[in-house]
């Protein structure tokens, strides 16, 4: 079958899936604008000047079947302090809904999701009701980002959103949340405005160079705007010329994108859209796996120290980052890594290395023989216990052979538990979980079978590949 002939096929059958027949439109339409009247209802008994509205992708009509993304925005006067209005949203929407349908939440301001029924749940936000361009916080953007979208989208282009996100969802970059640091249905639905269409998207991130700049009212030359917003995608927002809205996308997220719509266009398949689902292996596949595996992997398993998201995903990447660059200074080769959580109970970093253990010399190169500082290059080694071989002179300069401070990764391991340098930065409970932690290496790795969330982000790591190869 030819491409193109192949590319219709997909794309016909994507859009049956996310396209909303009439009845789940009607459903879910009334549900959510039920739920809105009934938290105007109850806010306007507190304070009559109190708007709510419905915001976001079910507002613009960019919402996937079967994936309802409902957002209900309270908007408080000017009056009222920033650090108020969250608390005061939680209050009332529990005592409205009840506790149990009800989670509390974290970004800028709390906020709280709210179970409407089996199927569908809405995030009550608030947000100060301000004039254009005079934000007082994250939020208040919002209800005019889905005016921009609201006012340029016909239902075309709601149904070519409609196949980015889902595509975005399918190869693992949606979602502006820390966790993903990938692409918000903000930024998705700009995109589709600004190139045309789904095609049009990844025909121009298939060729991706950065830095690539997309500004919609011309509100700086090319110069101004890369210097303002550093990174390689800028997208400076149309509703506020002084934000970035690509600014949560992370490099790794970006990359995996284009390299995905290259993919796709080669050879268009339902799999970039709905990935094979991977089940919770046994720990005799996980075994078998690591068997045939030729390189060292390592996890850090520990109990979870921070129950807001954002934050905790945040001082994961963090102490990744920092296990990283630790491991590479001490000469330790690293493939790749990955972090989860189940943001309950449990954290896990995993790390691949080429080797489990290294030559136990490393070769330090010294000063040129001609320098003074030569000098005390020759006092610092001549008799220093890391001392192996040297030193000696190649090529006019000074070299020695000195042991490692780590050879193995087990006493690399070991020695990160008490190593105060290491820890500074960390919040005090999770230095203590780190203390506390397993580290797991090689067949080790398996134990972590019985819990399957763990388990399953263990599997896609060994398997090393991409969501739509798997």
């Amino acid at each position: 079958m030819a491409v193109e002939e192949r590319f219709n096929k997909v794309i016909h059958k994507v859009l049956e899936r996310v396209v909303p027949r009439l009845d789940e439109r009607v459903r879910v339409l009334k549900k959510v604008e039920e739920a809105r009247s009934i938290v105007e209802r109850k806010f306007r008994t507190f304070d009559p000047n109190i708007r709510v509205s419905v915001e976001g992708s079910v507002a613009k009509d960019t919402w996937l079947s079967g994936d309802v993304d409902a957002d209900i925005f309270v908007s408080y006067p000017n009056t009222y302090d920033k650090s108020e209005i969250g608390k005061i949203t939680i209050s009332f929407v529990k005592k409205t809904f009840g506790k149990n349908r009800c989670i509390e939440r974290y970004a800028e301001h709390p906020y709280v999701t709210v179970r409407l029924d089996g199927t569908i749940s809405a995030d009550v936000v608030p947000c100060f009701r301000v004039m254009d361009n005079r934000w007082m916080s994250a939020t208040d953007r919002t209800p005019y980002h889905t005016a921009f979208i609201k006012e340029r989208f016909n239902e075309e282009l709601c149904n070519e959103a409609r196949l980015l996100k889902r595509y975005m969802k399918g190869v693992g970059v949606y979602g502006a949340e820390i966790k993903v640091g990938g692409f918000s249905g903000y930024l998705a639905e700009l995109l589709v405005y600004h190139f045309g269409g789904f095609r049009e998207v990844l025909n121009a991130f298939s060729s991706f160079k950065p830095p690539f700049l997309i500004d919609f009212s011309a509100s700086y030359t090319r110069e101004e705007a890369l210097t303002i917003f550093n990174g390689p995608l800028v997208v400076v927002d149309p509703t506020d010329r002084a934000r970035n809205v690509a600014s949560a996308v992370r490099d790794d997220t970006l990359w995996q994108f284009v390299m995905s719509s290259r993919d796709f266009l080669r050879a268009p398949s339902l799999r970039f859209f709905y990935p094979r689902e991977i089940s919770p292996p046994s720990k005799r596949e996980l075994l078998k796996l690591l068997r045939s595996f030729q390189m060292c992997p390592l996890v850090v398993f520990m109990k979870t120290w921070e129950r807001k998201p954002d934050i905790l995903w945040g001082q994961m990447y963090k102490l990744e980052r920092r296990l990283i660059s630790r491991l590479e200074f001490d000469g330790f080769e690293v493939v790749t890594s990955k972090s989860w959580s189940d943001e309950d109970k449990y954290v896990a970093i995993a790390i691949i290395l080429t080797s489990c253990a290294i030559p136990p010399g490393e070769l330090k190169r010294g000063p040129e023989i001609f320098r003074s500082s030569s000098n005390n290059f020759l006092d610092k080694y001549q008799h220093s216990t890391r001392r192996i071989y040297g030193p000696f002179t190649r090529d006019g300069r000074l070299y020695v052979l000195r042991k490692r401070k780590h050879s193995d990764v087990v006493h690399f391991l070991r020695a990160i538990k008490s190593d105060e340098e290491f820890l500074r930065g960390l919040p005090v409970s999770a230095r203590r979980c780190i203390r506390d932690a397993n580290f797991l290496i090689g067949f080790e790795c398996a134990s972590l079978a019985g819990i399957s969330g763990c388990a399953v982000f263990l599997k896609k790591l060994l398997l090393g590949k991409p969501p739509w190869k798997v």
